[in-house]
């Protein structure tokens, strides 16, 4: 019934291909897919529908403004230093300074990163 209902509304040079899947996951549900392809962009055709089809849709509610110290925050976490070096250097120098951050302050070895540990050795 969907495939149908898809090459009706479709148009009729449209090539539609159907496929299905069967996942007892779901139960009852049924998730359809479109993927449309192919759109040629012809300034000259006529759009159908009536002006408020094609109107933009409108938000229901208003955007919630970002807090200004989150965003200042985040400029702040790292600062941009040694940008002639290669990233992988920095982060290799970046790990060895944590691991032995860690080690003068007594924090375990588990406290850093797997990643920043294997790059540290």
């Amino acid at each position: 019934e969907a495939a149908s209902i898809i090459q009706q509304t479709a148009d009729p040079e449209a090539n539609i291909i159907v496929g299905q899947v069967i996942n007892p996951d779901i139960g009852e549900e049924l998730i359809i897919t479109v993927i449309a392809t192919g759109f040629e962009r012809d300034e000259n055709l006529a759009i159908a529908g009536t002006e408020a089809d094609r109107a933009p849709n409108r938000l229901t509610k208003p955007i919630q403004p970002v807090l200004a110290g989150v965003v200042a925050s985040l400029g702040t976490e790292r600062p941009m230093k040694d940008l002639d070096r290669p990233t992988y250097l920095r982060r290799i120098s970046e790990a060895r300074e944590l691991t032995d951050r860690a080690a003068l302050t007594g924090e375990d070895e588990w406290d850093v990163p797997t990643f920043l540990r294997k790059q540290a050795d």
